[in-house]
């Protein structure tokens, strides 16, 4: 009898001690169902086309090519990995054919990466054109994109 009292004892604590990551259990970010994927750029102008591409899960988005690092690579930014800390507020906006995400960071306005022009706050929003095509944001302009 002693040893049921022990195990179940050491269940207890031992399922109450277990961690939380905010990392993998973060939900800030949460993409509608209708743009989860993977677009990329459709321009007839060979600079942007093909070279822009934004990947969407059910809790991330990814943006790759929209700004580039000094040396000329295209630089990525997982919005899961740089923005889950409590330093950030992270805003959506989802209607029937768009998606709104806003970061910022609660001190203020910062430049967050040396190398390129991306500073916070940022939003990015994306319109829903067909069901294989969104337009989306650039810092010029904004842009096609072909779902892959």
């Amino acid at each position: 009898m002693k040893r049921i009292f022990y195990l179940i004892l050491y269940l207890i604590i031992g399922v109450s001690c277990s961690s939380d990551d905010k990392f993998t259990e973060n939900s800030n970010i949460q993409p509608p169902n209708f743009i989860i994927g993977t677009w990329i750029s459709s321009s007839s102008d060979p600079a942007f086309d093909g070279t822009i591409k934004y990947t969407f899960t059910p809790n991330n988005l990814t943006e790759e090519g929209v700004f580039e690092k000094n040396n000329g690579e295209p630089f990525k930014v997982d919005y899961k990995a740089l923005f889950s800390s409590d330093e950030f507020t992270v805003e959506e906006e989802i209607k029937d054919n768009s998606y709104k995400l806003s970061i910022s960071y609660k001190s203020g306005e910062i430049s967050f990466f040396e190398d390129t022009n991306f500073n916070i706050p940022i939003t990015r929003t994306f319109v829903l054109v067909s069901e294989n095509m969104l337009s989306a944001p650039y810092p010029i302009s904004n842009l096609a994109l072909i779902k892959q």
